[in-house]
């Protein structure tokens, strides 16, 4: 495996922004079985952020992130058994609102995309308000209160047809009380 990454970021004094831009290419070479040959393969994985955070008023702050992947697998003894690229995104948003001292109410939003037909767009919301005392602390979240929780997966090959369904994340609501002793 060689790989090369890479990041810059630049603060700037209004609003406390923070911006940063982030890279990186991997490339690993493997060895495969297909068909009782062993095939030499090659994978190459570019990884490209930007991210930021910003505070333009005492009560909000905002953060966010976006990411894409891109893979390639290739077969180096058969390049006809190559895949095709795919390219995964991921963007996220949080904000944080603190209406009054010691309360604080949180917004976080997750999305998932990507061009692998079977897996189509996943999005996740969470929501949290909490309030913290000098020696305690009470909050209750509600973790992907709206999005998705699950997805079904169906690949038909030539000899072969594949189905699953894969839990992403689930539906709940926290609560949780800390205190200082």
């Amino acid at each position: 495996t060689i790989g090369v990454s890479g990041r810059v970021s630049k603060s700037f004094g209004w609003a406390k922004t923070l911006i940063g831009l982030g890279a990186s290419h991997n490339i690993t070479d493997y060895s495969m079985l297909v068909s009782g040959i062993v095939n030499d393969a090659r994978m190459n994985t570019t990884a490209v952020s930007f991210d930021y955070s910003l505070r333009p008023a005492r009560f909000l702050s905002i953060e966010g992130k976006s990411n894409v992947n891109i893979y390639k697998q290739k077969n180096l003894t058969a390049p006809e058994l190559s895949s095709a690229p795919t390219t995964d995104w991921e963007h996220f948003l949080k904000l944080y609102v603190f209406p009054a001292k010691g309360w604080m109410l949180s917004v976080k939003n997750e999305l998932f995309h990507t061009n692998d037909k079977s897996i189509g767009i996943n999005h996740f919301l969470d929501l949290a308000i909490g309030y913290k005392a000098k020696r305690w602390e009470f909050s209750v979240t509600a973790n992907n209160l709206i999005g998705t929780s699950e997805f079904e997966r169906r690949t038909l090959g030539n000899t072969i047809e594949s189905y699953s369904i894969t839990r992403l994340r689930p539906r709940e609501v926290l609560a949780k009380w800390s205190m200082d002793l």
